[in-house]
């Protein structure tokens, strides 16, 4: 028998981010993000956590791309929670319909891409509680192989199952008292969990998926870790494209079709990200913000400075100064 440990109370989340760090620290996720817009981040986060379940959902206000592990002792459900156009939401090179449960192989590290306005739930369930479950059901089908499909497609069942998270979301937005009763959480665990398995049919029913992965996708990633190789160097996309044995052309149709934004233009966005993550560590006095910034490839103190503010809304100096209370 599982032996379950339960929290007096769960851990809840209800917060607008306006930096992906400081997004990622608080939902304690080891995720990098990345806007794919040079533009304020913004980002609706809400995190119900009940110790062997928890509820994530983020609404962002600008597109996004996200990467990184998946924490362990967990198995992961994603699935979108508003009308989704087709490349709304890319994971793992594939486009993603509100039509499919997604991101379920705990082998794969996060790979996402969404466009602004995404409603996108992830359920992290420990992997004790589901086998628990999932031997209750007799549902064994789901299992090893089954998770490395990552995605499938439940067009006729998902309904049931996205209308209970909706209810979840809400209920958590507005920080509802019901939350905190023990016996409320019991509830949320004995309802979604075979609500979730009884979405998925036995193996031999499951509809075909018609999602085809797109092909730029793996040269997107290549050309992501050139660029994360390169952060201190001078590179120009002639440079990158000859690093990744492609053509100029090839490369920025890649990106237009995966991330819709130029390889330059993701750079210097990654690029800034850097920079202020430096500036948030750095003791004034100790470096200035022209040399943090000329380290990272910005030689024009004036263009680095209006694009800094744009991302991230407020000046180098004024990170700085934040920088220097933090120490105190």
């Amino acid at each position: 028998m599982v032996q379950e440990v339960q929290p007096p109370t769960p851990k809840l989340i209800h917060q607008r981010f306006q930096d992906a760090d400081e997004m990622a620290e608080a939902l304690r996720l080891p995720l990098r993000i990345t806007p794919l817009v040079l533009a304020p981040y913004s980002c609706e986060a809400v995190q119900l956590n009940l110790g062997n379940i928890a509820f994530n959902f983020t609404n962002n206000g600008t597109p996004l791309r996200v990467l990184g592990p998946k924490p362990a002792g967990v198995v992961s459900f994603s699935f979108l929670l508003n009308p989704a156009d087709e490349q709304t939401v890319i994971a793992h090179n594939c486009p993603i319909n509100r039509q499919m449960l997604f991101g379920f192989d705990s082998e794969r590290e996060v790979d996402l891409v969404m466009a602004d306005s995404v409603l996108y739930c992830y359920v992290a369930i420990s992997i004790a509680l589901l086998n628990k479950y999932l031997c209750l059901m007799q549902r064994d089908d789901l299992d090893a192989r089954f998770l490395a499909q990552n995605q499938v497609c439940i067009p006729t069942t998902i309904g049931p199952l996205q209308a209970f998270v909706r209810e979840l979301h809400a209920l958590v937005v507005n920080q509802t008292a019901c939350l905190a009763n023990p016996a409320f959480q019991s509830l949320l665990r004995e309802d979604f969990i075979p609500l979730l398995i009884q979405a998925i049919p036995p193996k031999g029913q499951l509809p075909a998926t018609s999602q085809r992965a797109l092909r730029p996708g793996d040269l997107v990633r290549q050309t992501e870790a050139f660029l994360e190789a390169h952060l201190k160097q001078p590179i120009t996309l002639a440079t990158v494209a000859k690093g990744i044995f492609a053509s100029q052309r090839t490369l920025t149709y890649a990106f237009d079709q995966i991330l819709g934004i130029s390889p330059m233009v993701y750079l210097k966005i990654l690029r800034l990200q850097v920079v202020r993550r430096l500036l948030k560590m750095t003791v004034p006095g100790t470096r200035t913000i022209s040399a943090i910034a000329a380290e990272h490839g910005f030689y024009s103190p004036g263009h680095f400075a209006r694009d800094y503010k744009t991302l991230f809304g407020e000046s180098p100096k004024e990170t700085l100064k934040q920088s220097s209370k933090r120490t105190l």
